[in-house]
């Protein structure tokens, strides 16, 4: 039952919902009113068999010899205030059930309904031939002699079941009406989920720049087309940053391997009998392959770093001998350059850093990389590591150029160079800002850049200090 009803639309579950709910609160509601009709009904006749009691009291005699005589005069205080109606009914029996007197035709009561003296009550029976009768009991002294009196009125619940049956009529025909109008009233709502739903087949990868259309981005089916449409908007960001993203490894990747097959092929035509040619075409080729390796490697790391899947083990690192290490493994391109690279720390004793070890030295390569490749030969790079707060700063300041402002937004995008004139000896894939960032921010850190164009640049590595003890 359950799968039956999952598999139905939506439109029919509303509608089978609302009118369930519709059914349940109509039938509460009219049994509510049969009752209350009822008990009103029932209140009224009783409070017109007390006003016949007292009549009753007022107006009943007995003689000497036992007779009863019973004059319909009405109760002190209520002439008047209630519209004429028939006189009451009613028969005297004695304390021991015997009946003595009937105004009227006399009512044989079965056993079932016995005399109960000098108790007052009220109660309903039903009698073959008569009906549904209500009648008052209740104790009376006349002449020094006690009786039972039973003050006899008709049930008459007629409109009860007029009522009943109006409602047993018009709530079916009122619900069949509500899920008609509910079902359309469902169709119209929904009207905007369909049109959703046939645009969003319609969408493929070619045309993520089409959006759902939003009619009212207040209600529950506009605030959905909006997150559908916000997530097309991002997925047409990730479709035009991979289709980049791949076309330009493509392109770097396309260079190093045209450079090697053209040089090998040169060598093998012109070089076969000159050794110190086919040495030095054997470097240009190692070169080549070197820079092949690391921008594989790079791209490596980038996309297991967008997958989530880049190995990473935190510990507390000493961020000093992590910046003295990484000058060391770049001197030799600072010296073919005059650079030099210093590491200046504070005076205060520096905490350990929270970081894996071989991304932010990775990191730090590529900072440092990226420093000698822009900064003028003979200049000074600076690594300053310092402890701000709870995290550790490590900070990559070079004399360079600077960077541009209007460039400084996308600094750190993949294979974004500033100046696209610079040839891949010189300046690089313009991955290496990318692979920073990517694997600093693994480790819980950022890495931010500030620039002022002839001024050089910085770029500074933030990183959780390791707790202490």
């Amino acid at each position: 039952m359950k799968t039956w009803w999952h598999q139905r639309s939506l439109r029919f579950r509303l509608t089978t919902a609302y009118a369930a709910i519709s059914a349940a609160a109509l039938c509460c509601l009219g049994s509510i009113c049969v009752w209350l009709l009822q008990v009103r009904l029932k209140g009224q006749l009783d409070e017109d068999l007390r006003e016949d009691y007292d009549s009753i009291e007022v107006g009943l005699k007995v003689d000497a010899a036992g007779r009863f005589d019973w004059s319909a005069v009405p109760p002190p205080g209520i002439e008047g205030q209630h519209e004429e109606r028939e006189g009451p009914r009613f028969q005297i029996f004695s304390l021991n059930g015997a009946p003595l007197f009937s105004n009227g035709q006399s009512i044989a009561f079965g056993p079932g309904t016995p005399v109960h003296p000098y108790i007052t009550r009220y109660f309903s029976v039903s009698i073959p031939g008569t009906g549904p009768i209500r009648v008052y009991e209740k104790t009376i002294r006349i002449g020094g002699q006690d009786y039972i009196v039973r003050v006899i009125e008709s049930a008459i619940l007629r409109p009860v079941g007029e009522l009943a049956e109006v409602l047993a009529v018009g709530l079916p025909l009122t619900i069949l009406l509500a899920s008609i109008g509910g079902y359309f009233v469902a169709g119209r709502i929904l009207a905007p989920v369909a049109q959703m739903a046939a645009l969003a087949r319609r969408i493929t990868a070619d045309s993520l720049s089409q959006r759902l259309p939003v009619r009212n981005p207040h209600d529950e089916i506009g605030t959905l087309a909006t997150i559908f449409n916000q997530t097309l908007t991002r997925l047409e960001q990730s479709f035009d940053a991979l289709r980049r993203f791949a076309a330009d490894a493509s392109h770097e990747l396309r260079t190093p391997v045209a450079a090697l097959r053209a040089i090998g092929e040169a060598a093998l035509q012109t070089h076969t009998d000159d050794p110190l040619r086919l040495a030095e075409t054997m470097g240009q080729m190692l070169e080549e392959s070197r820079r092949l390796t690391n921008l594989i490697d790079a791209l490596l790391v980038l996309a297991r770093a967008d997958s989530g899947r880049l190995p990473m083990s935190l510990e507390p690192i000493n961020p000093i001998a992590l910046a003295s290490e990484a000058r060391e493994l770049v001197g030799v391109l600072a010296e073919e350059k005059q650079q030099e690279i210093s590491v200046k720390t504070p005076n205060l004793p520096i905490p350990n850093v929270m970081a894996d070890r071989e991304l932010l030295r990775l990191a730090l390569l590529n900072l440092l990389d990226n420093a000698i490749r822009y900064s003028p030969a003979g200049t000074l790079i600076t690594m300053a590591v310092d402890f701000e707060g709870s995290a550790i700063a490590i900070d990559v300041i070079d004399r360079g150029p600077g960077i541009p402002a209007k460039h400084q937004e996308k600094i750190f995008e993949r294979f974004y160079r500033v100046d696209q004139a610079r040839s891949r000896a010189t300046g690089g894939a313009g991955i290496g800002l990318a692979v920073a960032r990517s694997v600093v921010e693994l480790q819980h850190g950022s890495l931010r850049m500030t620039s002022q164009e002839g001024e050089g640049s910085r770029f500074q590595i933030r990183l959780p200090a390791a707790r202490q003890g």
